[in-house]
Parts: structure tokens; sequence; C-alpha cells
């Protein structure tokens, strides 16, 4: 049994309980105007193949906990620049040069350390000189 449904003006829709939708096949939508969604409690989404994003403007995202992510490998491009800020920290990559800012700059200060450090979010004490 197939089915086509027209709407002329406006349509609202309103399910007092679940709603499940299974589509064997491809399913498409299209919004010419703004598109605005509101999730009450968790949203979860699994795609089994590839997943792209593209956006023709600004791309804001914004996390009140942790934003984690784990990939085989991460790349980010950018053609003017890219900051990484944490509080008085800063990194800033342009085509010409990095820039480096920080109250505290430690390289290579030990593997215990650095281990620390990515699990508490805090600085190393200094080490006492022996």
């Amino acid at each position: 049994n197939d089915t086509k449904l027209s709407v002329g003006r406006d349509r609202r829709m309103r399910i007092e309980r679940d709603d499940r939708e299974t589509i064997e096949g491809s399913q498409r939508n299209s919004v010419f105007g703004r598109m605005m969604s509101s999730v009450g409690a968790d949203k979860l989404a699994s795609v089994v193949g590839d997943f792209l994003s593209l956006t023709g403007g600004q791309r804001v995202m914004q996390t009140i906990g942790d934003f984690v992510s784990s990939a085989m490998s991460h790349r980010v491009s950018s053609e003017v620049g890219t900051t990484f800020t944490v509080g008085a920290s800063m990194i800033h990559m342009a085509p010409d040069c990095i820039i480096i800012q920080s109250p505290k700059i430690l390289l290579n200060p030990g593997e215990k350390a650095a281990e620390q450090a990515a699990l508490t979010g805090d600085a190393p004490a200094p080490v006492a000189a022996e």
C-alpha cells in the first residue's frame, strides 16, 4: 500500500506516547526554512557507514559537561587559523606561525606528570632538585 500525503499549508502532529518509524529503503528530508529540534532527555545516533555534516555558515557546538572524541586519527584543517584556549593558556596556529601563551609551559615533564595532568587537568607540581 503506497500512501502520498500533500498538506497545502500548516501541519501539526502530537503523539501522546512513543513513536517508532522503520524505513527499509532511503529517507530524504528537505527544509527550505529554519529547522529546529528539541530533545528533553538523551539523543542517541548510530551510523553504520560514513557521517557527513556540511554547514554554509558558522557552526557552534557547546557542551556543558565533557566533550570526548575518539578516532583512529583526527585532522583539523583551517585556512586562516586554529586556536585552543583553556583558562589563561592559549595555542594559536596560523599559516605562518604558532603562538603558545601560558603562565606555565612544561615540555617533556615525564610520563607520570603528563598522565596525571591528563587525568586531573592540573599542572604537575614542581619537582624538588636532587
